[in-house]
């Protein structure tokens, strides 16, 4: 009788065993299916996003850096040269941030000697002006400038009444 119980305890404990090499890799295969598909759903994003960059830049030019806008608007004590060189090594981009306070005053660039300084401290306050004569001035100094500098077509009064062209 004896000899019965320790068979069935025998038994209990192989199926145990068992049991639990069947989960232990069950897990494992789980979660090396679900590391799979993250980094292949991360693959095709990628593919995707390179394919509507080749066919349509503006479609990534505004997907790539109007996050970038909203994560220094709700963290404006941010650093945003980490914040441009984060985005460049995600996104291969290269960008000039001009931080600007209520005002219109410019308050910090990144790179800190970024390129097109003077045509962009000059260029905010004029988007928001009221004055026809100042604004005349203005674009007699600032559209040349803004030509060479955002390409053919843009000037002082397209920007204003367009100011997402800037992105493009």
């Amino acid at each position: 009788m004896s000899s019965f119980f320790e068979r069935l305890i025998l038994l209990f404990m192989v199926l145990a065993t068992f049991l639990t090499l069947i989960f232990a890799f069950e897990h494992f295969f789980f979660a090396h299916q679900t590391a799979w598909q993250n980094s292949t759903n991360t693959e095709r994003l990628q593919f995707t996003e390179n394919l509507a960059a080749s066919t349509y830049p503006i479609i990534f030019l505004r997907s790539a850096i109007l996050p970038i806008h909203k994560i220094i608007d709700e963290n404006p004590a941010l650093n945003i040269e980490m914040v441009r060189q984060a985005h460049e090594k995600y996104n291969g981009l290269q960008l000039a941030i001009y931080k600007f306070d209520n005002e219109g005053k410019l308050i910090s660039t990144a790179p800190k000697r970024a390129p097109n300084l003077w045509i962009m401290r000059n260029i905010f306050p004029m988007l928001a002006e009221t004055d026809y004569n100042k604004l005349a001035v203005a674009s007699k100094e600032l559209d040349k400038k803004i030509e060479h500098a955002f390409g053919f077509g843009k000037n002082l009064n397209s920007i204003r009444e367009y100011p997402e062209t800037l992105i493009e």
